[in-house]
């Protein structure tokens, strides 16, 4: 385990006293922090849209959607190229933009949904949306 993962044994272990039923949250946190150090290929970021949504963006210049795949499988999105060599066309003087084969995914949450995923730009855009269900939305009652 790392360094931060051990620091979420530690958190384990401060607050289990107070939450029930929270063990499978701090093992889920320790899977995403062993599995995602020292991945940085493809860049991104993560912009805020509102209170409820993120756009998930990946720089991805020189790839076509046909060599990307987007999906969600047991609440975990990933993303994955199919396309790993530069086409031949020429003879290349220097080769600095990375066309190589990669792999990421983003753990999401259990009230979380994927929106429509578009390629604009070499920038793959992916909105990820916090849905609130009607029982856990504010209710405001008349006093009478």
């Amino acid at each position: 385990m790392t360094n931060l993962s051990n620091s979420l044994v530690q958190w384990e272990k401060f607050y289990a006293p107070f939450s029930l039923g929270l063990e499978g949250t701090f093992k889920q946190l320790d899977r995403i922090v062993d599995t995602g150090a020292g991945l940085s290929y493809p860049p991104y970021n993560i912009r805020r849209v509102s209170d409820t949504e993120v756009v998930l963006e990946l720089a991805l210049a020189g790839f076509s959607k046909e060599d990307i795949e987007v999906a969600v499988e047991k609440k975990q999105l990933s993303v994955t190229s199919r396309k790993q060599n530069y086409s031949e066309d020429g003879e290349y003087i220097h080769r600095g933009i990375g066309l190589r084969a990669f792999s990421r995914s983003w753990q999401l949450g259990d009230d979380t949904e994927v929106g429509e995923v578009s390629l604009t730009n070499g920038m793959l855009s992916i909105p990820v949306s916090q849905v609130v269900s009607e029982e856990d939305k504010r209710k405001t009652f008349t006093i009478s």
